[in-house]
């Protein structure tokens, strides 16, 4: 088949992935996979008036995807989006060819697929590192619902990690966190577990701390005409640093009222933004308070994905650093300690035996130490000035 012999469905070739798939088919296509690729092209037919896939258009694609080589060309066409990755993804033209294909590979039902839909949602997430230029919301969600719709640990994790990753906040949020709730859901993950992996960030950094301004620069990507940054201080206490044109920085908790003038100047819409996303962020926050306190004692994590999980979550880790953790060395004795930014430290103000991933991590417990040893913890946090955001040292 030669490049004028190619069906009418095949993509227009105004971008990069467009040129590579024009090849792929110039291989040839036979009737069965004719079928396959129009129907993908006609993937906007197949949303409702809210824009969801509906299921009819889901399950004529798993009866097409059982013709021979409808999988593999499904498989290709993902290869090609994250293959010489510059500019944007795919052009306006292409999208609902695209989107269907990446669609298809998810119901394929193939984990081998796990890594090429995981730098997708990267590359479309626009995340550092990544080679783009424009981020893509509409491909990020479709390597997102392809991803849960294989059905299979390492997509959950995954989606786990891009949870980690993905700091704009509607994407995140609105799409990303409801796909891996669902995920865990459908693989029978316990609810608690659900919820575990599933802490929002909030465009918040590892350290705590949000940042918003103009044309969305920042790390929570608000557009206001102002710049503010949304820190958590310690386990209680959320606090809005008003920062205007003339670099002037005033700092306020809740209920977050701006500085005096900052509506006038600024119109009370754009004012609105930041304070109902700090409120975002201490709804979430005390809910993480409350989760940690409610642990059950036997409540064990592997080091690697109590790291990624509590230490250095964005919000889970303001509750974390609060807490004194025990770390269980090959002998099985345990080490408690404080975390600190670059490590740990012990009663005596040394650190444990360096963690590996095999290490398990538990909360310690009041009821599982001697009065010496809670008055010494006691004591140690006075002098590290730690909050603790709930009482761990009542027996």
């Amino acid at each position: 088949m030669t490049e004028t012999d190619l069906p009418d469905w095949a993509p227009v070739p105004t971008d990069r992935w467009a040129h590579g798939m024009r090849e792929r088919l110039a291989e040839g296509v036979p009737a069965a996979l004719d079928e396959f690729g129009r129907h993908l092209a006609a993937f906007g037919d197949g949303l409702d008036k809210r824009r969801r896939v509906t299921k009819t258009w889901t399950k004529r694609t798993v009866r097409l995807l059982g013709a021979d080589g409808a999988p593999e060309l499904a498989r290709d066409a993902l290869r090609l989006l994250v293959t010489d990755v510059s500019g944007p993804l795919v052009s306006n033209e292409n999208r609902d060819l695209a989107l269907g294909f990446v669609l298809a590979v998810g119901l394929a039902g193939e984990p081998a697929a796990v890594p090429d839909l995981f730098r997708l949602a990267r590359e479309a997430a626009n995340l550092p590192g990544t080679a783009t230029s424009v981020r893509d919301d509409g491909l990020a969600q479709a390597a997102f619902s392809a991803l849960e719709d294989l059905n299979h640990t390492a997509a959950l994790d995954a989606l786990c990690r891009l949870h980690q990753q993905i700091d704009y906040v509607i994407l995140c949020e609105k799409h990303l966190a409801p796909v891996l709730i669902d995920a865990a859901t459908r693989l029978g993950i316990p609810e608690d577990r659900r919820i575990e992996l599933s802490v929002p960030a909030h465009g918040l950094t590892a350290d705590h701390t949000g940042t918003l301004g103009p044309r969305g620069e920042g790390t929570i990507y608000v557009n206001v005409p102002f710049r503010a940054e949304i820190t958590i201080e310690d386990p209680h206490t959320v606090a809005v640093t008003w920062i205007d044109d003339e670099g002037t920085r005033q700092r306020t908790t809740s209920p977050f009222s701006s500085p005096r003038g900052f509506k006038s100047t600024y119109f009370s819409h754009n004012v609105e933004v930041p304070r109902r996303h700090a409120n975002r962020v201490s709804e979430t926050l005390a809910a993480e308070r409350r989760r940690l306190r409610d642990l059950p004692i036997a409540a064990r994590w592997p080091f690697e994905e109590w790291t990624t999980l509590y230490r250095d979550h964005p919000i889970t880790g303001a509750v974390a650093h609060g807490l004194i953790w025990e770390f269980e060395a090959a002998d099985g004795s345990w080490t408690a300690a404080l975390p600190l930014r670059d490590g740990f430290a012990t009663l005596d103000g040394t650190a444990p035996p360096d963690p590996s991933d095999k290490t398990a991590v538990r909360l310690w417990h009041a009821s599982r130490a001697t009065p010496d040893e809670i008055e010494a913890w006691r004591a140690r946090l006075a002098e590290a000035g730690r909050v603790q955001p709930f009482d761990q040292l009542t027996p």
